[in-house]
């Protein structure tokens, strides 16, 4: 149980940095402000918000590019066959298949793998 809250603090903090970043305001202050320690002044709150929405944007292009990818390497794997996709790529055929069920995540580097192994693939058949 402590690991888990260990982790969801670390991912807390993470995302008060990301968004105090992106706001271009202190780490402080934001935590200031969640702690209920300050008000945010309107600005800062402008600044927060807009801050959340690109943020909100890029994370939504992120998953819009993992589930194209996932899905090219599903349209591959029918073309062909899973046990032949997944060395090509430099992947475990058994982790494709979780990924590809849906019952495990991609990692960030077995994404990359993939997308590197469809760009190969797309400058061999042009």
């Amino acid at each position: 149980m402590a690991v888990a809250v260990g982790a969801v603090v670390a991912v807390a903090v993470g995302a008060v940095v990301a968004v105090a970043e992106a706001a271009n305001v202190s780490v402080r202050e934001v935590g200031s402000i969640l702690r209920g320690e300050r008000q945010a002044t309107p600005a800062t709150l402008a600044k927060l918000t807009r801050a959340v929405s690109a943020l909100e944007a890029v994370e939504r292009e992120r998953i819009d590019q993992q589930q194209a990818v996932l899905e090219s390497v599903r349209e591959q794997c029918q073309q062909t066959s899973m046990r032949q996709v997944a060395p090509q790529a430099g992947v475990d055929a058994a982790n494709l298949s979780h990924v590809l069920t849906g019952r495990t995540r991609p990692s960030v580097g077995m994404l990359a793998k993939l997308e590197a192994a469809l760009v190969q693939r797309d400058r061999e058949h042009a």
